[in-house]
């Protein structure tokens, strides 16, 4: 009740009531007991009315259970490793009140690629949270999905993380239109001192207009399966007959379809839709003539 009296500037009896499934009577009763505690609560009668806390009261560190503080601690410590802004004086100052020294240094998050001598992607992940954090205005150099390089100038709406991957939801100047982007296809971030005007926008996050969802059923050996896992939940895959496994989902006709498909080799094979089996079997004669003598 006092979290909930924290939570809201003013809430009814009756409203109490329905939450706890309790009478008025039991909640002006409990509301006895709390200011008897010491609890600054008070009541106002009248329309708009109700029971309300001081703003000065300061939750004590009683209220958490010991396994709630440590989820609290822990899940801030994952924000450290994404190097989020801010989050080791927050870690510190709310260890400080718990009594408790935060230790857990088991969580690490590396954006970079397998191979990369340097992360560059932690980096340029920071560049863009500050420039999140101060609402200000980013440029950079973009690689679409056909591999063209563009110059772009936008303003940092929020930050998704969708598929293993981390994207920059912003308005492109460039576009005029809010757009969806890559974060590892992003080059040179840099953040002007420019503050990105108010803008109203109904978010939602999309693929691009183009690229049309459709049915995909791929046949593939069962030794892929953990990767085909990684991407795709369990339910959607079936056994056949002869022991192979069928994946039947919906994606979109996009490049990274195409990609994906050819990464498989010869460990699975496009059944529907007739146009994307052809145009891997395409790719794939192509390729063959860079391996032919």
């Amino acid at each position: 009740m006092i979290i909930i009296l924290l939570n809201k500037k003013t809430i009814t009896a009756g409203e109490l009531a329905e939450r706890f499934g309790v009478s008025r009577r039991t909640i002006h009763r409990d509301m006895d007991i709390l200011s008897s505690a010491g609890v600054p609560v008070f009541a106002e009668k009248g329309s708009g009315g109700g029971f309300s806390i001081m703003e000065e009261y300061t939750l004590s560190r009683a209220v958490f259970s010991q396994t709630e503080r440590d989820g609290l601690l822990n899940a801030l410590s994952a924000l450290k490793a994404a190097q989020y802004p801010e989050t080791e004086r927050l870690i510190e100052k709310l260890g400080a009140v718990f009594r408790q020294t935060v230790t857990n240094d088991r969580i690490e998050i590396d954006f970079s690629p397998w191979g990369s001598a340097e992360n560059k992607g932690k980096q340029r992940l920071e560049v863009i949270k500050n420039a999140l954090r101060l609402r200000k205005v980013i440029s950079f150099e973009y690689v679409n999905a056909e591999g063209g390089r563009s110059v772009r100038e936008a303003e940092p709406d929020r930050l998704i993380f969708r598929d293993y991957t981390w994207y920059l939801y912003a308005f492109c100047r460039k576009r005029d239109e809010y757009r969806t982007f890559r974060i590892s296809r992003m080059k040179d971030v840099i953040v002007s001192d420019e503050t990105c005007p108010e803008r109203s926008v109904m978010f939602a996050v999309q693929n691009n207009a183009e690229e049309l969802a459709v049915k995909i059923v791929l046949r593939f050996n069962e030794k892929i399966l953990s990767r085909i896992w990684d991407f795709f939940d369990d339910s959607l895959i079936s056994r056949t007959p002869d022991g192979d496994c069928l994946l039947e989902t919906e994606l979109p006709d996009s490049e990274w379809v195409y990609s994906f498909f050819l990464s498989l080799g010869s460990n699975a094979e496009v059944i529907e839709p007739p146009h994307i089996r052809k145009e891997v079997a395409r790719r794939l004669r192509e390729a063959l003539i860079y391996y032919t003598d």
